[in-house]
């Protein structure tokens, strides 16, 4: 079977997971991208005339009719819900007998919403390697099983929605993920990697997509925010080796970690420490919670080259902290703070603006707080509302939400938009946000002169902070060697959405001059036509083990991830 992923902006480790699993099963794969110019997920880089001087969508449903796809498949989260069913409406008009299949967060939180398009005819909820698998197998033979697991879909006129299967327990069993996916595409892709090596978080926070995959899981289990068993981890020797292909075989500089919470587990940590080789060591960022941190682990994620780490903090207030699932202390944070710093990692803390019942004393709490405890960049965020959180009733119960917006937002995520306008613009805290926005690029007297002024109501109208942000990125090399300063931005996206700009920008000037655009899709095999890269060859994992399609149950509790953290 021929199965094409239709994806935007970004990579995505799911879709090269699912390539890869295909692939090894016998089926082709490729990819559609739409690099979305000035229509990105954040709001800072938007700009509607430029995104539609600069689109690509003709070039992307071009790409699909010559793939001649036996099956479409979209990776839809609730930022790109909106795009990825325009773009399944017009490849439904085209390919009108193809099967076009949903999987992801969006899906999975509200799949009886989105099955009620005819352009999306199934859903697939939760994890996805082996259900995706059985789903192209059965269309393959003829006839899909309504009965499968994970499985959502119309049968004579009625939904059927089947409950998901055990997780995945063992991630070693897994191919590497296909990287050649997004690869082959050029630039940005080529520029640095991203691993994971955990799936779940400690933590089930009600603002996050964790919290609804352990609902998902663990619907049944009261403690389900903090179950150690929604973990699981590749072991450390499998995560060595991939590390070792990448760096020998595409010369990779830098690399993503995604993990939730990477220090989570110390034990793993050390392992990992002790395996790590110059054959394998490549200078990475990684995410981390607060409480995962101690003068051990810092040291740990040092030795084994980590320059950069993006820790969550989202709020003062040590109430707001645990009701959304953070159980920390003040002191927890301020040691998580001076174990990265005294380690000379450099440290980007997370604060979400606008949780249902902050009070502009936490907000000054928060500018005392980073004050006090310097760290090289705060990045500062209007909170999100996700379909199928927790918090979302909690914003209700809160009164920020009505509970018709809340159910709108569960069926249709644009909602969010109008929802938090409100506090978007409320003085009590956008003020306060943009002194965390100077704060990362002015001395401290500068910030305290725009609030005593109010000059800080021009910066934040003028957006001016997230333009150097942006306007850095542009002058950065795109050869991402080293991680940028924290000023001019942090993580690999600082290389790469800069550089497709640039990219996608060119060859839209270029095919309106009337030159042939370029090929830049992928198409799951190697052609002369495509434009040069630093990847001289195709992706090569270790053969793999051979297996069942059946996950195992899930464990015990004292068969789940080691882990010296425990929520408070």
């Amino acid at each position: 079977m021929r199965v094409l992923f239709v994806y935007n902006e970004v990579e995505a480790l799911g879709l090269e997971y699912l390539s890869a699993v295909l692939k090894l099963h016998g089926h082709e794969t490729g990819l559609a991208f739409d690099p979305r110019l000035f229509d990105f997920f954040r709001h800072e880089f938007r700009n509607g005339l430029l995104a539609r001087a600069f689109e690509f969508r003709k070039e992307v449903l071009r790409k699909v009719v010559q793939f001649e796809p036996d099956v479409i498949g979209f990776q839809v989260l609730s930022a790109n819900y909106p795009w990825s069913l325009e773009m399944s409406r017009e490849i439904k008009k085209l390919l009108p007998n193809v099967p076009i299949v949903f999987g992801g967060y969006h899906p999975t939180a509200s799949h009886q919403h989105v099955m009620k398009n005819d352009s999306v005819d199934y859903v697939i909820k939760g994890e996805a390697e082996h259900a995706f698998l059985d789903l192209v197998n059965m269309l393959e033979a003829g006839e899909v099983d309504p009965s499968m697991p994970n499985l959502v879909m119309r049968r004579k006129g009625e939904l059927v929605d089947n409950d998901v299967r055990p997780y995945i327990q063992d991630l070693d069993t897994l191919p590497f993920p296909d990287k050649d996916l997004f690869y082959e595409i050029g630039s940005p892709f080529n520029i640095a990697h991203m691993i994971m090596t955990r799936r779940g978080c400690p933590y089930g926070c009600t603002f996050c997509g964790n919290n609804l995959w352990r609902k998902t899981y663990f619907k049944d289990d009261p403690n389900y925010m903090f179950t150690p068993k929604f973990l699981r981890g590749r072991t450390p020797e499998n995560v060595i080796e991939e590390m070792k292909i990448v760096k020998r075989d595409y010369g990779v500089k830098l690399l993503r970690v995604n993990d939730d919470d990477f220090p989570y587990d110390e034990r793993w940590l050390t392992r990992f420490a002790e395996l790590m080789t110059d054959e394998a060591k490549i200078s990475y960022k990684c995410f981390v919670n607060p409480n995962s941190i101690n003068e051990n682990t810092a040291r740990l994620l040092r030795i084994t080259g980590c320059e950069q780490v993006q820790m969550g903090v989202q709020s003062m207030n040590p109430q707001l902290r645990k009701s959304m699932g953070r159980p920390m202390p003040e002191k927890i944070i301020s040691r998580a703070v001076s174990c990265i710093r005294n380690e000379g990692i450099g440290l980007f803390c997370d604060q979400i603006y606008g949780l249902p019942g902050e009070t502009e004393e936490d907000y000054k709490s928060m500018v005392s707080f980073y004050r006090s405890n310097p760290t090289d960049f705060v990045n500062v965020y209007w909170v999100n509302y996700f379909p199928g959180t927790d918090m979302l009733q909690q914003a209700v119960e809160a009164g920020v939400l009505s509970q018709e917006q809340s159910d709108d937002l569960q069926a249709n995520p644009v909602a969010g938009d109008v929802s938090t306008i409100s506090e978007y613009h409320h003085a009590r805290g956008k003020k306060y946000k943009v002194y965390m926005e100077g704060y990362n690029y002015l001395p401290l007297w500068a910030c305290d002169w725009m609030m005593k002024t109010g000059a800080w109501w021009l910066a934040g109208k003028l957006n001016i902070f997230r333009f150097f942000r942006f306007a850095y990125g542009l002058g950065l090399r795109a050869d991402a060697s080293h991680f940028p300063p924290p000023h001019k931005g942090y993580d690999i996206s600082s290389f790469r959405f800069p550089a497709m700009t640039k990219r996608f920008m060119k060859l839209r000037i270029q095919s309106k001059l009337g030159k042939k655009l370029a090929m830049y899709h992928s198409d799951g095999r190697k052609s002369p036509k495509a434009p040069p890269t630093v990847l001289e060859r195709a992706w090569r994992p270790p053969a793999p083990q051979p297996r069942t399609l059946e996950a195992a149950a899930p464990p015990a509790a004292s068969e789940a991830v080691a882990s010296t953290a425990t929520p408070a």
